[in-house]
């Protein structure tokens, strides 16, 4: 079970679908999800996936623009094979997917995120961009306002017309707060 706020963004990219592709990127309303804006950004489908805008929340927690920087330079080595496999089963499922995250900053300060990618198409109906959120499962306060340094991939949730998916990096159990979450 998402978080109410992802389940919105992958409810309303599924509303905007017109068959079995992905949407366009052209009929992304932001209005249907104002209160989200903060949250949201979209990346090129180009190599690192750089992004193209972000959220003043997402960039806050970087503390800094991302304008043009890569999504996958966010992630610890680890975790960047794991999330490269997310973003491509969405480009080509297409379908959002959903990634749990550990975040920490570089005094090790911890929150946990949801970060759902979902494809959009260009005019020609090709998948060339990708709409995420940010969206946080515990609380931002105990970062102490320091800057996230480190995204660690937890799990992904490929979350399909049907019935989600789950597939763990070496994970046998997911808790969030102590709150099992998988």
């Amino acid at each position: 079970m998402f978080h109410s706020n992802t389940q919105r963004m992958i409810d309303h990219w599924r509303e905007l679908r017109t068959g079995s592709g992905a949407p366009a990127r052209s009929s992304f309303d932001p209005r249907f999800v104002a209160n989200l804006m903060s949250q949201l950004f979209m990346v090129d489908r180009q190599s690192g996936l750089p992004f193209r805008l972000a959220g003043a929340l997402v960039e806050d927690l970087h503390a800094r623009s991302l304008r043009r920087e890569s999504f996958m330079a966010l992630w610890s080595a680890d975790s960047r094979a794991a999330v490269r496999d997310a973003a491509l089963a969405a480009i080509r499922g297409p379908e959002p997917v959903v990634l749990y995250v550990e975040a920490r900053t570089d005094n090790d300060q911890r929150c946990g995120l949801e970060v759902m990618l979902a494809p959009l198409t260009d005019a020609e109906g090709r998948v060339d961009r990708l709409i995420g959120l940010y969206q946080p499962v515990t609380t931002l306060v105990r970062l102490h306002g320091e800057a996230l340094t480190d995204l660690t991939h937890k799990l992904t949730i490929y979350a399909g017309a049907g019935d989600a998916v789950t597939r763990t990096s070496h994970l046998k159990l997911a808790a969030v707060d102590g709150r099992r979450i998988a």
